[in-house]
């Protein structure tokens, strides 16, 4: 069993596979083709995380991509949800262009249509020896979407050996495109306290519960206690989280789902809520923890075992959705609700020609993600002209804006169809809840907390009008069914024979 990934392995491996390259004098890698592997690694429900809460986490991982890799700090996902912002990072589409609007265990997840071009093709289209390991959770099969050789399933703890695999029966050749689909912090969907009627357990209990959880791999058990024991202060959520939630009234059923403000929950104290909530995100924090150690050891598979392809992959760390966790005051998991703790997710790329500790303010999307990754391949990124969709390379690599205005997000069915379409620039946000037929507008500016809904503010009349008009324009571009009278297509009345 490998020790756990440290910044000062990373920085120790990479000296060593530069001084074995300058000795060598000939050997590179890849031989036959000089173009960068792309190592993508996906976290599941994981939310944007500021400089000052990564800085109370134990996440040496995350912190050396950080340092040696270029961020984005406005990244959003199309959806919040599983199945959905899956289908976009495979396809560069919006979910409603996928039809994957639900996740695959809901009635309205259809097939995705003929027709559409999928990352991993394109991918091996282009040359490239495609691998895929860990979490799935769309409705098509892997095949169709071209992922190349599956080397595991939903097990974090075995990322590594999975990663192992594929290297081993890779064509060396070729340059190599693996993703790697962790299944946390999604954890935290076990912690079933309080909402549904149970005790909220201490920290013991927590930590036996994850350690069960993965102790299944012989070795895992001591890694496992020594990551939970940090549950205490340090996990806390920083400074004035406690501040940041007073005031906000509790979440209304215009946007929140029902499980967010009922039952036993109700019963607690202003005081108990509060202590609450602190343990979820401590916990939720502790799964960042977790995930980020087994990050680690597959970085470290590339960096000790092939450290000449390490030093030509370019490694790309990002996430599905969020988590509310706790923000405005009683929602947690994702929903239909226009807050940005569910839709802001982490995007950071590092390697060859990606500059180091730099960070980019510009708003970005999920969407683009497969077209990035096409360009930094050299593949043909898939539907072109199908998708708003565009590479984020020249961003990264020069001082080039990022491209875009806004990002579009969207939601549609939780236990019903609840259409969300939602438009965000870096300084405002407008929401539409269509079968509440509720509107919302947020000025970040003066409200990063998403306090105070503007819509209908006369003094935000024309801000409002014009991200309304804005939002309808992009329906009408990528023919987004969604209207106040017409919820879904017609073809999707029965939408698994689709």
């Amino acid at each position: 069993m490998q020790k756990s990934f440290t910044r000062r392995d990373f920085l120790r491996a990479a000296g060593s596979s530069a001084a074995a390259i300058a000795l060598s004098g000939a050997a590179t890698s890849n031989a036959k083709d000089a173009r960068p592997n792309i190592l993508l690694i996906v976290t599941d429900q994981e939310s944007w995380i500021d400089e000052q809460t990564r800085d109370l986490l134990d996440m040496p991982a995350n912190r050396w991509l950080y340092e040696n890799g270029t961020s984005f700090s406005s990244f959003y996902c199309t959806t919040a949800q599983c199945t959905p912002a899956r289908s976009t990072i495979q396809t560069g589409l919006y979910p409603h262009q996928t039809r994957h609007v639900a996740n695959t265990n809901k009635t309205y997840c259809a097939h995705i249509p003929e027709g559409v071009e999928f990352l991993g093709n394109k991918m091996r289209q282009a040359g490239y020896f495609n691998g895929y390991g860990g979490k799935w959770h769309l409705l098509e099969p892997k095949k169709r979407l071209g992922v190349g050789k599956v080397m595991g399933g939903t097990d974090d703890a075995g990322q590594d050996e999975y990663f192992k695999r594929f290297m081993k029966i890779r064509d060396e050749s070729k340059p190599w495109f693996y993703q790697a689909h962790f299944l946390n912090p999604h954890d935290i969907y076990h912690m079933n306290y309080i909402f549904e009627g149970e005790e909220l357990p201490d920290p013991d209990k927590a930590t036996k519960w994850l350690k069960d959880k993965i102790k299944r791999v012989p070795g895992e058990e001591k890694r496992a206690e020594r990551i939970l024991k940090r549950l205490g202060d340090k996990l806390n959520p920083p400074p004035g989280w406690d501040k940041k939630i007073e005031g906000i009234p509790p979440a209304k059923g215009d946007w929140a789902y029902p499980y967010g403000n009922s039952g036993k929950y109700e019963t607690l104290s202003r005081r108990e809520k509060l202590e609450y909530w602190k343990k979820y995100r401590a916990l939720y924090y502790c799964l960042h923890e977790m995930v980020d150690e087994q990050i680690g050891d597959l970085l470290n598979v590339l960096k000790k075992d092939y450290p000449e392809q390490f030093r030509n992959t370019i490694i790309i760390r990002t996430a599905d959705h969020g988590d509310m966790s706790g923000e405005h005051e009683s929602l947690k998991y994702k929903g239909p609700v226009p807050f940005d703790a569910q839709m802001h997710i982490p995007l950071i790329l590092a390697g060859p020609g990606i500059p180091k500790g730099r960070e980019i303010k510009d708003i970005a999307s999920q969407a683009d993600l497969a077209a990035t990754i096409c360009e930094l391949a050299g593949a043909e990124k898939p539907n072109k002209g199908r998708s708003d969709a565009g590479s984020l390379v020249k961003a990264i690599k020069t001082s080039a804006p990022a491209g875009r205005e806004y990002v579009f997000i969207e939601y549609y069915f939780l236990g019903a169809v609840q259409p969300l379409r939602i438009i965000r620039s870096k300084n405002y946000k407008y929401a539409v809840h269509y079968a509440e037929n509720k509107t919302a507008l947020f000025d970040y500016s003066k409200d990063p907390w998403e306090r105070n809904n503007l819509s209908g503010n006369p003094a935000y009349s024309q801000i409002e009008n014009k991200l309304k008009n804005e939002l309808l324009a992009w329906q009408e571009e990528m023919r987004d069914p969604v209207t106040t009278d017409k919820y879904i297509f017609e073809e999707w009345k029965n939408p698994r024979k689709g």
